[in-house]
């Protein structure tokens, strides 16, 4: 129910701009095609979707909320975010959705969507693309999405040999590679480049770019991946 409730809030307050166009997102079928190739096991993986409001909407928005209840709220610095969950325990499988109000009264809102999901099989794959299709009834063209896919942790791959494949299967240009020196963290290095294959991208340094990759590795020698498009915006 309370799902319905907020997906109702969010539609009424995107719908007046809708246009024919449409989300895409085939990435994550591609990162879990690479993944599945190198024998490389997902412990989770997510595509999130942002949209900022009009500051205008604001006041009816945080009542509409209020009257619901069904949600949690945490105050923060400069905002308070207030949160609906939908948890799929079966098919292990989470919708979040997310309203960011600025305590700034000049700032916009932000709606955000994401669903989130701790393994890959074909039932799952369907209620992906189920919830693509509902948010393609919510969120306007102006909205970004993000998808992001972490591996669980291998002794036997060889971290050089999956970045190539990728690199190669992605047809990446624009390649550059960060490396961490900080001897107390796991975190290896972050590659960033730009595939033509997928159609957002943003510019770093004046280049195109629409994958990161972070290079994480354990105390054994064992090694796990993180690649997000077209960056990582959450932690790795």
């Amino acid at each position: 129910m309370k799902k319905i409730i907020i997906l109702g809030l969010m539609t009424a307050l995107l719908s007046g701009s809708m246009t024919a166009e449409k989300l895409t997102q085939g990435e994550i079928e591609d990162l879990v095609h690479i993944m599945k190739m190198n024998e490389l096991n997902i412990e989770e993986w997510e595509v999130t979707i942002k949209e900022k409001i009009k500051k205008d909407k604001k006041q009816a928005l945080v009542n509409n909320i209020k009257e619901n209840g069904n949600y949690t709220r945490k105050e923060r610095e400069n905002s308070v975010l207030y949160t609906f969950e939908d948890s799929h325990i079966y098919s292990k499988s989470v919708e979040t959705y997310n309203v960011l109000i600025p305590k700034n009264k000049s700032d916009d809102i932000e709606l955000i969507a994401e669903f989130k999901g701790y393994t890959w099989n074909e039932k799952l794959n369907t209620n992906y693309k189920k919830w693509l299709r509902k948010m393609n009834d919510i969120f306007t063209p102006p909205a970004r999405i993000y998808t992001c896919l972490t591996t669980e942790f291998n002794g036997i791959i060889n971290a050089d040999n999956v970045l190539n494949y990728i690199s190669k299967e992605l047809e990446i240009k624009h390649e550059q590679t960060q490396i961490d020196k900080n001897e107390k963290s796991t975190l290896d290095k972050i590659i960033y480049g730009y595939t033509p294959l997928w159609s957002q991208k943003i510019n770093i340094r004046n280049n195109p770019t629409n994958i990161q990759i972070a290079v994480k590795s354990s105390e054994k020698g064992m090694v796990k991946f993180t690649v997000g498009t077209p960056i990582l915006i959450n932690e790795y």
